[in-house]
């Protein structure tokens, strides 16, 4: 969905996104192809109307064809496939006056789908798309009918003039309806994102209520300015309105990241971890189906399970670790443990850091700081990064000490002026310099690590 502002290109806009929990609305996604199928039935319901099988046919075709054209357009996306699948089914279920089952059609659309291209098992969004959907259609009516949400839903604001109840009443359950929703999406994909993402937002729940109909809206828009294109003048009138709505978005979804604490991230949330997860909800979805509690049990038992898992997981990790990774013509040293993260790379760090994000929540350790400096210390480790000719500087008194001694940008030195310098316990030639200028270093040192040679290196101290 193009939502007529270029700012939604920049890396910080999508990740405000990512922290209010909303990210899905920039993909085309379901709860569009539901808004076109929505928009064209009723369009096609005025045109062709009738009970008779001759325009209940045209009516089903059409709405049909045009969800798939919207499909096409948009790129056949897993999301959009299953969505477009479902609709299809559903939409010949009306033509012919059949019962329609929807956890059936998810499983046909699916199947079709699987059929169609068996990778997509193995697309996150294919993933994603059918836990939200399965958990929405189970958990939904039963978080419902809570008698707390019930009383919620059915407030009746007696202490208002009964001429102004309808409004309150109206906003309060379209607004427990749409938290719900929120919720039993989140219940089913919950885990996935923890696997894939390693981060939680903590205020989906509540940015969904204010960012969906700006949504929604935004489609609407973007729909009458398509049909109304060739009148320029009322054409500019929409896409003035879809840019203001556009514009309101972005605001309010960086309203909702800047709160503290509005994502946990680097959650260290592996394989084993999202098996346990669904397993039990798998037992607690049979409890909530039967009412027995013994596969309530269970589902407590296997996330106590995986509970421990992790704390071992933490507790086993080692403290504080130095490292040099293999980035091509560039220099990337990196000094972490518990509470401390410093890398000095001269690569791109924002693509540095997204290529280490999973190393480093395995590790335990905290978002990288970036660090110009060329001495990194950090708990009980330290690093230098020799970039330049050591030919003018002079030991006056004790050499430097520390861990790990980085030649880089192709420097040579001869080994004993380094050695009156720099006390180190490891020398590391790293990837910014040639092949010639490391294995020169290798007949000074044969103890040199050669990471263009051997690969990243990491020793945990």
């Amino acid at each position: 969905m193009v939502l007529g502002d270029k700012s939604l290109l920049d890396a910080d806009l999508k990740a405000s996104y990512a922290k209010a929990g909303v990210s899905h609305v920039l993909a085309v996604s379901g709860l569009h192809v539901g808004i076109i199928f929505v928009v064209f039935n009723f369009l096609f319901s005025i045109f062709f109307k009738g009970n008779l099988l001759g325009p209940r046919l045209l009516r089903a075709l059409l709405t049909v064809c045009c969800l798939w054209g919207y499909a096409f357009l948009t790129g056949l996306s897993p999301s959009v496939m299953r969505a477009s699948v479902m609709f299809s089914f559903l939409q010949f279920g009306f033509l012919f006056q059949r019962p329609y089952s929807v956890y059936s059609s998810v499983v046909a659309s699916a199947f079709v789908l699987l059929l169609y291209n068996p990778s997509f098992l193995f697309d996150v969004g294919f993933q994603l798309s059918y836990m939200a959907i399965l958990s929405i259609l189970f958990f939904y009516p039963r978080l419902s009918s809570l008698s707390l949400i019930t009383r919620l839903k059915n407030c009746s604001f007696r202490f208002l003039p009964s001429r102004v109840r309808t409004v309150p009443q109206f906003l309060t359950s379209w607004s427990v309806d749409l938290t719900i929703v929120s919720l039993a999406a989140q219940i089913g994909t919950a885990p996935l994102v923890l696997y894939y993402f390693h981060q939680f937002s903590c205020v989906f729940w509540l940015s969904g209520l204010f960012v969906l109909p700006l949504a929604v809206a935004l489609v609407y828009l973007a729909l009458m300015s398509f049909v109304v294109s060739p009148f320029p003048s009322v054409a500019s009138l929409f896409v003035g309105l879809l840019s203001f709505v556009a514009s309101v978005t972005n605001a309010v979804v960086c309203f909702f990241s800047s709160f503290p604490f509005s994502v946990i991230d680097f959650i260290d949330f592996r394989f084993e971890d999202l098996l346990c997860c669904y397993v039990a909800l798998t037992f607690i979805s049979f409890y909530l189906y039967n009412r027995r509690f013994l596969p309530f049990f269970c589902g407590l038992l296997v996330f106590c399970i995986s509970g421990t898992l992790s704390v071992f997981r933490r507790h086993s990790v080692p403290g504080v670790s130095v490292a040099v990774y293999n980035y091509s013509g560039r220099s990337a040293v990196n000094v972490f443990g518990s509470g401390f993260n410093r890398l000095y790379s001269t690569a791109d760090s924002s693509m540095v850091c997204r290529q280490l994000k999973s190393f480093w929540i395995r590790q335990h350790t905290v978002p990288a700081q970036l660090s110009s400096s060329h001495l990194l210390v950090g708990g009980r480790a330290s690093a230098f990064i020799v970039d330049k000719d050591l030919s003018g500087c002079r030991a006056e008194g004790a050499p430097i000490t520390v861990d790990l001694l980085v030649i880089s940008s192709d420097v040579r030195v001869p080994i004993g002026k380094l050695k009156t310098i720099f006390n180190y316990k490891h020398l590391v030639i790293d990837s910014s310099c040639s092949l010639a200028t490391s294995y020169w270093w290798k007949k000074q040192c044969p103890d040199a690590y050669l990471v263009k040679e051997r690969g990243d290196f990491i020793e945990h101290l």
